[in-house]
């Protein structure tokens, strides 16, 4: 584990180096130093002195620190800078949106020093008056200083696969380890998860185990086997980590059993016996597994009691892919609550090779989001226009909005102005609290109209914050079905909404269309594409269930047909 290690305290002393203001070129070389590092592919223990020097980003200095660590198993630079740094600074760094610099700020400004000073110079107001700062970066500090008090013991998706992936991607490398994958929840892409499960191919498995008890990243152990310990890391998240380590022989059925379901390890384990067959035995991969049950592979996001019967019968669905989404249909720019402009969004989306988007920026009645007025629109429409002029025929910006369904079931936009929309998304803003007859109404209003496309965030939940609205989804998916209406299923990783259950019923109860979107509200939340498709994997749909994977010419047709025919 010495290039995992190693590389640790170089990121390590990258921060501290920042925290006591040192020069931006000094952190950014002993990063760079770490990626080479934790790169290799064998130890850098192995590796003769003159190939150690030969590394890139590997200058003298660095080279010097991983020499003592080599001889001495210890950094003393990093030691000193550790010592010369207050316990809590670390601690502040895993609040979102704090850095180094804003630490030093509040150091400097406030002589702060310790989490209790800094919750204080929050309650106090006091932080929002540091010239660079302002009011909105205290109240995330206030809500960080809350989570870090009272962590929660359930995650986001996206919160845990960024963690999940980069450790992987670290271990993977390690002289001691042969494979590692994540198992449980994550790769299963369940909503919200209360542990990562990674699971570690090695020869020695108590050799294994001790290297990483000996990490310096460790927070706390929480429990540990002969096979497997689970602890606390040092990571922007207090999540538990468990470690399940098995022989190269025992890696695959350790890694399929580690991944669950409970429901379909039953049905596997129910037919192992009937067909008198050893899961616990040397397997290549797990499609070897399934098939000497005589099953298909079965994707981890479906390995649930849903899917048993389909399982049996060789039924299992076609599952859509990330790469199979030509378009991203719901997203904000600049002129309402977006950050980024219609052209950095469009040019982000052709960099993720993308035929199309829609621009749905909120409607006029939202004003907490600037919603756009009919003159707004137009202006935007102009811009949208002019900048399909200058993109290859081959992509191509769609004119939408987000319009609200308002409280008493009336839209914010009249029937006139939305014939000149090429795509409408309808949604709620507002009246969370009203009773179920009313918000299944305000659904069934929108779905009357001749122009809205899809609905957005359906059950308007907001994962670990909000329960979603009381609202008929059955009679909304009857009358979406009537009306040829898309349902989303929002990318948005607190909403993830539709939910599988939903998603699946819409589509295959219903025979709804589904959107995939991510309600991007800046160019880098495209990304959460991944989180959606997940969502649809786990429904169990297919490339045909889902409006955006159309091409750019299928999906103009299809929106025209859809239109007219909801006319006649």
């Amino acid at each position: 584990m010495d290039n995992y290690v190693i590389a640790w305290y170089l990121r390590q002393i990258a921060i501290l180096t920042e925290l006591q203001g040192g020069k931006d070129f000094q952190a950014i070389a002993y990063k760079k130093a770490a990626s080479t590092i934790e790169g290799l592919t064998g130890s850098i223990r192995e590796l003769p002195k003159n190939k150690r020097a030969s590394l890139p980003g590997i200058g003298s200095k660095i080279l010097a620190m991983v020499e003592e660590y080599i001889e001495t198993g210890r950094i003393s630079k990093y030691e000193k800078l550790r010592a010369d740094t207050h316990d809590d600074f670390l601690t502040m760094l895993k609040i979102n949106g704090v850095g180094p610099k804003s630490i030093r700020l509040l150091n400097k400004h406030l002589g702060i020093t310790s989490l209790k000073e800094l919750a204080a110079a929050v309650k106090a107001r006091k932080v929002r008056k540091i010239p660079g700062i302002g009011a909105k970066f205290e109240m995330r500090v206030a809500a960080g200083i809350e989570h870090l008090t009272k962590p929660p013991t359930e995650f986001t998706l996206d919160s845990v696969l960024p963690l999940a992936k980069s450790i992987v991607e670290a271990f993977k490398e390690q002289s001691l380890i042969n494979n590692i994958s994540t198992a449980g929840d994550v790769r299963r892409m369940k909503d919200t998860i209360n542990q990562l499960d990674i699971v570690i191919s090695c020869d020695d498995v108590q050799a294994t185990v001790e290297a990483i008890k000996k990490l310096p990243n460790i927070h706390k152990l929480l429990t540990e086997d002969k096979s497997s310990l689970t602890l606390h890391m040092e990571y922007n998240i207090y999540l538990p980590v468990r470690f399940k380590l098995a022989k190269p022989e025992s890696y695959i059925y350790t890694l399929h059993e580690q991944t669950g379901s409970r429901s379909y390890l039953e049905f596997i384990n129910k037919t192992a016996k009937q067909k008198n067959v050893d899961l616990n035995q040397a397997w290549t991969s797990e499609q070897e597994l399934l098939q000497a049950l005589e099953l298909p592979y079965v994707e981890p996001e479906i390995r649930e009691l849903p899917f048993l019967d389909a399982i049996a019968d060789n039924k299992l669905p076609n599952l859509v892919q990330l790469s199979d989404i030509k378009g991203d249909l719901h997203m904000h720019s600049h002129y309402s609550d977006g950050i980024h402009s219609i052209e950095e969004m469009a040019k982000k989306a052709m960099e993720l090779g993308y035929e199309y988007i829609a621009i749905t920026d909120h409607s006029q009645s939202l004003k907490i989001a600037k919603g756009l007025t009919v003159e707004k629109w137009n202006q935007q429409k102009r811009e949208i226009q002019n900048l399909n002029k200058q993109f290859d025929k081959q992509f191509q910006i769609l004119t939408g909005t987000e319009m609200d369904i308002l409280t008493d079931t009336s839209l914010d936009f009249d029937e006139e102005f939305l014939e000149k929309v090429e795509l409408v998304v309808a949604s709620i803003h507002t009246g969370f609290q009203q009773d179920k007859e009313r918000q299944t109404d305000k659904f069934l209003a929108a779905l009357d109209s001749t122009y809205v496309d899809i609905l957005a965030h359906p059950t308007g939940r907001l994962i670990a914050r909000r329960a979603g609205y009381d609202i008929d989804l059955d009679r909304i998916f009857k009358k979406a079905q009537n009306t040829k209406t898309c349902l989303e299923i929002n990318s948005s990783p607190d909403r993830l909404d539709l939910n599988a259950e939903n998603a699946r019923k819409a589509a295959k109860e219903y025979g709804l269309l589904i959107s995939i979107n991510t309600d991007a509200h800046d160019k880098e939340a495209l990304h959460d594409m991944e989180l959606g498709v997940a969502v649809a994997r786990r429904a169990g749909l297919e490339a045909k269930d889902i409006l955006n994977t159309k091409s750019k010419q299928e999906l103009l047709e299809y929106l025209h047909a859809k239109r007219y025919s909801k006319q006649d």
